[in-house]
């Protein structure tokens, strides 16, 4: 309390607020060979740091960074009957054409059957966005002139507007399977054919018109035809 010049009381009330320091962590998953700029400082070691900062108060303001380090495993691709497959990587997965380094469209499975001879390879990307890619892989499709008279086969009507049936002169000798393709060597269709056939019947009725390749995998190699299907 206080007494003005003219003698009458004065009081003065006086609030005093005390702002803690405030604290804060931030976690950042980097790739190998990445870093990151904070606060006017490249961080490209992983470990744990802290920095201080004075807020529009004046008090202190504590950052503790955590930087981490993802190594995506490594990435191999095994080669059998003319299709490939993943082996190792997480994530999401890109087929490319290792002749020209593109991406192969709607190739993004953990498997893939080339349509054609050539060098394939897979990028597997991790869910904090890492990317490793497999050593490139060659793959020999076999035409039907490499058939002999015994193995060759025949599919029919084509061109279709959905079912299509394969007819074998000779009934097969062993195990083997039939798959088709779409045209950018998507897999849509895979069927397991019993040693002792003579035929296969399959349908493309939920498709839309285009070119796909029907080939079969057996013991002695992959022989593919190609199939157009029309609309009904």
């Amino acid at each position: 309390s206080y007494t003005t010049s003219a003698g009458c009381d004065s009081v003065l009330i006086l609030q005093l607020a005390v702002i803690p320091a405030a604290s804060s962590s931030l976690q950042v998953v980097l790739c190998p060979g990445e870093s990151y700029p904070y606060a006017g400082t490249i961080l490209s070691d992983p470990g744990v740091y802290t920095f201080h900062f004075t807020t529009a108060f004046g008090c202190d303001s504590v950052v503790t960074l955590t930087l981490l380090y993802q190594q995506p495993p490594a990435v191999v691709v095994t080669s059998s009957g003319g299709v490939l497959t993943v082996t190792g990587g997480q994530g999401t997965y890109q087929w490319i054409n290792c002749a020209n380094n593109e991406f192969i469209q709607g190739a993004t499975g953990s498997s893939f059957t080339p349509s054609q001879s050539g060098s394939y390879a897979v990028v597997s990307t991790s869910s904090a966005g890492c990317t490793s890619v497999s050593v490139c892989v060659n793959v020999i499709i076999s035409s039907t002139d490499d058939l002999s008279d015994t193995e060759s086969w025949s599919l029919s009507p084509n061109p279709t507007s959905g079912a299509a049936i394969i007819r074998w002169n000779e009934v097969t000798r062993s195990e083997s399977r039939l798959e088709v393709t779409d045209a950018s060597g998507r897999l849509i269709y895979s069927q397991k054919i019993p040693a002792g056939s003579d035929q296969a019947e399959f349908d493309l009725a939920e498709y839309p018109s285009g070119i796909f390749n029907v080939r079969i995998i057996s013991g002695t190699g992959v022989f593919t035809k190609k199939l157009v299907k029309t609309r009904i």
